[in-house]
C-alpha cells in the first residue's frame, strides 16, 4: 500500500470528529485490514445473532476499528469499516505500510508523534493480556452510530474475571495445551450475553458465552 495516499484509503466520516470510513473505491478490503490489525497484535470480537446486525470490533491505541459486515433491519449504519479515533487511524495506517498524515489531525491535542512513538505505543499495546485485549473491544460492539459514539468511546472496558482449571473441555473445544479459562457466571455483565460473542486474535479463536470462554 506504500504507493496510495492515506487520503485515497480513508475518508472522514460523519459519525463525528476524528473518526475515519474505509473508502469504498479504496485499493483495500476490510477483511484485509482486520488481517492486518490481527497479525500485528490485536484481537477483534463479533456478535452475531439471529435479529441483530453483524458488528465487529477491535480496540486499538486511543480507538477503536469498528465494521458493519451485514446490517439488518432500520440498524442505523451502512455496511463499512470504520477507524475511531485520530490516534487509532495512525497506527492503522503503520500496519498498512501506508506514510501517515505530517499535520496534526482533528481530535490531536499534540503534535503529530514520531512514527518511533507510534511503533512503540503498538508494542506496549500488543504486549497487554489477550483476555483485557478483548474486554476493551466489547463496548464497542454497542455502537450504532453519532448518537452514541460519544458514550461508547468513553466506556470501560469490560473486565473479566476468570479462574483457570485443570479439567479438560470437549473434544470439540480443546485448544493446543492452553488452560481452560472458564468466566465467574454470577459476575458477568448481562447486556453483552444476548447470543454468543466471537474473538479471533493472533492465538485463534474464542467462543464467549454465558457458559464460559472456549476455544473455536
Amino acid at each position: 500500500m506504500n504507493g496510495a495516499a492515506w487520503t485515497q484509503v480513508f475518508g472522514r466520516s460523519t459519525m463525528g470528529p476524528g473518526v475515519y470510513r474505509l473508502r469504498e473505491t479504496a485499493q483495500l478490503d476490510a477483511d484485509t485490514l482486520e488481517a492486518a490489525l490481527v497479525g500485528a497484535g490485536a484481537w477483534t470480537s463479533q456478535r452475531n445473532s439471529l435479529y441483530e446486525p453483524l458488528v465487529r470490533a477491535a480496540a486499538l491505541p486511543g480507538g477503536a476499528s469498528f465494521r458493519v459486515v451485514r446490517r439488518y433491519g432500520f440498524f442505523a449504519l451502512p455496511e463499512g469499516l470504520w477507524v475511531i479515533g485520530p490516534r487509532a487511524l495512525r497506527h492503522v495506517l503503520r500496519l498498512l505500510n501506508m506514510d501517515p498524515p505530517k499535520r496534526r489531525l482533528s481530535g490531536e491535542a499534540e503534535e503529530a508523534p514520531s512514527e518511533e512513538y507510534i511503533e512503540a505505543e503498538w508494542s506496549q499495546f500488543a504486549a497487554k493480556p489477550y483476555l483485557q485485549l478483548i474486554g476493551a473491544t466489547l463496548p464497542w460492539l454497542r455502537l450504532q452510530g453519532s448518537r452514541d459514539l460519544e458514550r461508547v468511546r468513553h466506556a470501560s472496558p469490560v473486565s473479566f474475571p476468570v479462574t483457570a482449571t485443570k479439567s479438560q473441555p470437549p473434544a470439540d473445544l480443546q485448544h493446543g495445551s492452553d488452560p481452560y479459562w472458564e468466566f465467574d457466571p454470577r459476575v458477568r455483565d448481562g447486556s453483552f450475553w444476548v447470543g454468543a460473542v466471537e474473538a479471533a486474535g493472533p492465538s485463534g479463536h474464542l467462543l464467549l458465552s454465558p457458559d464460559g470462554v472456549k476455544a473455536d
